[in-house]
């Protein structure tokens, strides 16, 4: 089950129940390393590139576990956010996708899947492949976390995404149609 809350327009988190209880993603903008005036204070904070401009929050039910910044153009939350699969979340963070063990909420890998930024994370219809929208590239990433295919345009990918049983289809800046085997 997935739930989300908005605040304005903007999605503020993103909520799954799953079977280690409410996993919340929440967008923390104003968030500061190291620092002990943030509004949440988590176990661990993980820093993903050279510098950080995205900081989403993972909560457990209700108990801030681990934060993770990274650097790329900010995409705040939304239902492509985050995907649970089996006892792993993986969250679009920047321009990575990391991949944490539940219910520890430890790194198992991270993904630079996007020079610029990445949009959303997909499943395929049958669960069984991971396609990372960027904005520069669409990525395929496989369970450990490599770079199976990456596929760009004439633009940027800042259009609608689908997901075909054996294709993803996306459209560019543009409006051009890009479709892409899986």
């Amino acid at each position: 089950c997935i739930a989300s809350r908005k605040v304005g327009n903007a999605m503020s988190e993103l909520s799954i129940i799953s079977r280690f209880g409410e996993i919340r993603v929440v967008d923390e903008p104003t968030y500061t390393l190291r620092s002990t005036d943030n509004a949440r204070t988590y176990a661990r904070e993980i820093v993903l590139g050279d510098y950080a401009a995205n900081f989403h929050g993972v909560l457990r039910d209700g108990s801030p576990r681990i934060l993770v910044a990274a650097v790329g153009v900010a995409t705040g939350i939304h239902a492509n956010s985050a995907i649970l699969r089996d006892n792993r979340l993986l969250l679009a963070a920047g321009n990575h996708v990391p991949c944490l063990s539940l219910p520890s909420a430890e790194l198992q890998w991270a993904t630079n899947v996007d020079f610029a930024t990445c949009f959303g994370i997909h499943l395929s219809s049958d669960e069984q492949v991971l396609i990372c929208h960027g904005e520069l590239s669409l990525s395929r990433v496989d369970e450990n976390g490599a770079i199976v295919w990456q596929r760009s345009g004439r633009d940027i990918f800042t259009g609608r995404l689908g997901m075909g049983p054996t294709s993803v289809i996306v459209h560019d800046f543009y409006d051009e149609l890009y479709e892409f085997d899986l």
